[in-house]
C-alpha cells in the first residue's frame, strides 16, 4: 500500500513533535532546572508539604518524582481539553511521559 502525502505529513508532524520533546528533555530543561530526578523530587516535596498543610493528605504520605510527571501530564491534558490545537502542550506531554518513565525506573 502506498503512503499518501497526508499520511507522510502526519508522520513527519509526529516525528517533529517527538524530536522537539526529545530536544527539550535531553538538555534544555536539565541545564535550566537540574536533572529530572532532582527537580521532580524537589517539586514532590513542595507539593507534599502544601497538600499536608491543607489537610488534603496525611502528613506521612510522600510523593515520588513519577507522581510529579504524572500530575504535570494531567495539567497538560487539562490544557489540551481547553485548546486541542496547542502544540506546546503536546510537546510537553510527550516530554513528561518520557521523563516519568525515566524517573520511575
Amino acid at each position: 500500500m502506498a503512503v499518501t502525502s497526508t499520511e507522510a505529513s502526519q508522520t513527519l508532524a509526529r516525528e517533529e513533535l517527538l524530536d522537539e520533546a526529545k530536544r527539550i528533555v535531553s538538555g534544555v530543561r536539565d541545564e535550566a532546572y537540574g536533572t529530572p530526578e532532582d527537580s521532580f523530587s524537589t517539586i514532590a516535596d513542595f507539593w507534599r508539604v502544601y497538600l499536608a498543610r491543607r489537610g488534603l493528605i496525611p502528613a506521612g504520605v510522600f510523593l515520588e518524582p513519577h507522581d510529579v510527571a504524572n500530575m504535570m501530564s494531567l495539567l497538560k491534558l487539562a490544557r489540551l481539553a481547553a485548546d486541542p490545537s496547542h502544540e506546546d502542550s503536546y510537546v510537553d506531554l510527550a516530554g513528561y511521559a518520557a521523563t516519568g518513565y525515566e524517573v520511575s525506573r
